[in-house]
């Protein structure tokens, strides 16, 4: 009997194992990388009434990227904290493009409305990068 049982809880133990350490390995994954080419970062403000005015969005290649939104950028991961849902206020969708043509999409964490299987960045980062671009582009 004993022998029955740990043939059933080694393998859970493992799994576990496994499935934590995928969670680990998502939570330090950056989402600026050496091959990273471009960013978009779309800003949605659901307060602004005008539909045509409510997206700002803004495309940034890595060459003409301000030292301090890529040194910012650098340090940005993937995270799962304070994750909420802002119905009625400002959210961000953020698209990085490598050096093969390949997109990956991040949401900001006030976005997480609807369970989806998105990854999200910290909103204050976002706020912080979004801004940064913006003024650069002045």
């Amino acid at each position: 009997m004993n022998k029955l049982l740990l043939l059933l809880v080694i393998p859970w133990l493992f799994s576990c194992d496994l499935l934590d350490k995928k969670i680990e390995d998502e939570l330090e994954k950056f989402v600026w990388t050496d091959s990273s080419e471009s960013i978009t970062i779309t800003q949605f403000n659901a307060l602004i009434m005008d539909v045509s005015d409510q997206n700002i969005e803004i495309t940034v290649s890595k060459q003409n990227m301000p030292l301090t939104a890529s040194d910012l950028l650098k340090t940005i991961r993937v995270t799962t904290d304070e994750l909420s849902c802002v119905q009625d206020g400002t959210t961000y969708k953020t698209v990085i493009l490598d050096s093969s043509g390949e997109s990956e999409e991040y949401y900001s964490t006030d976005s997480d409305c609807n369970e989806n299987d998105y990854e999200f960045i910290s909103t204050e980062h976002l706020v912080q990068l979004f801004d940064l671009l913006i003024t650069s582009q002045q």
